[in-house]
């Protein structure tokens, strides 16, 4: 019959640990969705429900602007000129908006 002593309730422990730190790590990175290129058109504005940006410096290596459409989103370049004319638009809508509540 096996004898739980404290060390072997340590190893226990530190293998259950170590395995639910790899388990939620490798759930963030399946998880992860990075642009990795920008899309050569533009959504009709009608179909653009808001949008987040993706920055180079953190996880993923494009800077983007990304594009919440109704069933998918478009990754877009933020120094494209139209692309800042709908950040501007989307921004006076959620004005717009706020000043109505």
């Amino acid at each position: 019959m096996f004898k739980m002593n404290n060390r072997n309730l340590a190893a226990v422990v530190l293998t259950a640990f170590l395995f639910l730190i790899t388990l939620e790590i490798s759930e963030a990175l399946y998880d992860l969705d990075c642009c990795y290129a920008y899309s050569k058109g533009l959504p009709p504005l009608k179909h653009i429900r808001g949008y987040t940006e993706q920055k180079s410096n953190e996880v993923c290596n494009l800077h983007a602007i990304v594009l919440h459409l109704n069933h998918m989103d478009v990754c877009v370049d933020p120094d494209d000129k139209r692309v800042k004319q709908i950040l501007l638009w989307l921004s006076k809508k959620l004005k717009k908006m706020s000043q109505k509540s």
